[in-house]
Order: C-alpha cells, then sequence, then structure tokens
C-alpha cells in the first residue's frame, strides 16, 4: 500500500466476494474464492464498515477516534489495519474516480 497516495487520493473498499458473520467480540470474514478465513475484533470490524468507497484513511481514523472516544484520531493505527485487511484480501483499494464513474 502507497500510504502517501492512500490517505489522499485511494480509498478502501469492501471487496464483494466476503462473507461477513457477527462473532462473539467482532466479525468473522470469509473470502470467497480463497477459502480464507479471517476474524475481526471490534476495532477492526469498524473499520471494514468503513470501507465503502467513500472515506479516505484520515477520514475513517477520526471515525474510529469518535466510536473509542479518543482525543486524536489513531492515524497510524488505521493505516495498519488498512494494510491488515488488504493482505487478508477483504478490501481492495481504488480512485475516487473510478467510484464515481460507476455510480453515474
Amino acid at each position: 500500500m502507497d500510504t502517501g497516495n492512500t490517505l489522499t487520493e485511494k480509498l478502501p473498499i469492501q471487496i464483494s466476494d466476503v462473507e461477513l458473520e457477527e462473532a462473539v467480540d467482532g466479525l468473522v470474514a470469509y473470502q470467497g474464492n480463497e477459502g480464507n478465513v479471517c476474524y475481526l475484533n471490534p476495532s477492526a470490524t469498524l473499520i471494514l464498515s468503513l470501507c465503502n468507497g467513500s472515506l479516505n484513511t484520515a477520514q475513517i481514523a477520526t471515525f474510529v477516534a469518535k466510536a473509542f472516544s479518543l482525543s486524536v484520531p489513531p492515524l497510524a493505527d488505521v493505516t495498519q489495519s488498512l494494510q491488515e485487511l488488504e493482505d487478508a484480501k477483504l478490501i481492495a483499494w481504488v480512485s475516487e474516480d473510478t467510484i464515481q464513474e460507476t455510480g453515474d
């Protein structure tokens, strides 16, 4: 992930073939084609839920700060979590232009 580019120009979006199921403390994500299973804690669950193609990394960090009553958005932690979600093939990065083109 190119964090310099991602913060301002790229938006995370959930991969479409991921099936989510509630767990006791978060979510279980099943990646259809790969057969991978990923367990997400509450903060990762929140971050994944915000990966809708309309928020950038800094905006997601701001939502996380509000949700957990933090005084400062946890930008480094959110960036790391997004990288882990990408590595697990649960999200992809798209440009804002791509989202606008498909929304027309």
